[in-house]
């Protein structure tokens, strides 16, 4: 499930911040082999259908939060007045 930044309790996060004011955090003093061995453990996770290179079959279902599909539709529906107007 994708949704906002900041929504908590969506499962683990897929991004991490490693930059902040033009410097490294803690997360991103990641050395090369560190960052190897997490990419394999993430890449072990997935379910051989989506390794190929071909679409997967079944898709990989990606849903969004509830705040997230709110603010689309928001957004959205902006974009939209905005492109009506003269």
């Amino acid at each position: 499930m994708i949704g906002l930044s900041g929504e908590r309790d969506l499962g683990r996060p897929l991004l991490r911040q490693v930059m902040e004011a033009g410097a490294r955090t803690p997360e991103g003093l990641m050395d090369l082999e560190e960052a190897r061995k997490l990419a394999q453990v993430e890449l072990a996770r997935l379910p051989d259908r989506l390794l190929a290179l071909d679409a997967a079959d079944p898709p990989y279902a990606v849903r969004m939060s509830a705040k997230l599909q709110a603010y689309r539709t928001k957004v959205a529906s902006e974009v939209a007045g905005e492109a009506t107007e003269p």
